[in-house]
């Protein structure tokens, strides 16, 4: 079950409770959280997440943050992106600029993205047709058009509109923001 809990940023260290579920607020964006098994607060970890991560973090388990390459790594093996794709997807979730992913990082695109990027990059490739790296607003608008809300209805043009402002930049949209965009779509609620 998803949950939208605010538009609000937080900066809430990650905790471990007494199930030993380790929780946090999402760093950036909207908070969306996912229940899982015995981890019932929303605010969890997810253990698939972790154990994606885990992967990549070269046997050192205290470590919660991939180096850009490990990133880049992680994003190229486990869901299938191009270096392109990937330097572009680590680009919109390093969200604190740093130049490496934080596993609180990865949770975010995991939420937005996960298992799916790979299909969203391949659309987002196919209508990238100068191959520019970006998507311009009208043709981002012109998927939009072709989409529904959560709710199974055709989304208006003052709900696109509503949508295409949560970008970055509005008249370029790159492949992070196109996810994110994806993902409020998937969301969306008409009349909420």
């Amino acid at each position: 079950m998803l949950t939208i809990v605010d538009e609000v940023t937080y900066s809430a260290q990650p905790e471990e409770d007494n199930h030993g579920c380790v929780y946090e607020m999402d760093l950036v964006g909207l908070s969306v959280f996912s229940e899982y098994d015995h981890c019932k607060d929303e605010r969890h970890l997810k253990p698939e997440v972790q154990k994606l991560f885990e992967k990549y973090v070269n046997n050192d388990l205290h470590v919660r943050r991939l180096d850009h390459e490990m990133a880049l790594q992680l994003l190229q093996k486990e869901f299938s992106l191009s270096q392109k794709a990937a330097v572009s997807v680590m680009d919109y979730f390093d969200t604190d600029r740093n130049g490496s992913l934080s596993l609180w990082e990865f949770q975010h695109f995991y939420n937005l993205a996960g298992p799916r990027v790979a299909e969203t990059a391949a659309v987002f490739d196919s209508k990238d047709t100068e191959k520019q790296g970006y998507l311009d607003r009208d043709t981002v608008i012109d998927i939009l058009k072709d989409m529904k809300s959560a709710d199974g209805k055709e989304l208006e043009d003052k709900d696109i509109e509503m949508i295409i402002k949560s970008a970055k930049d509005e008249n370029q949209i790159f492949l992070g923001d196109f996810i994110a965009i994806l993902y409020r779509v998937k969301l969306y609620r008409k009349g909420h």
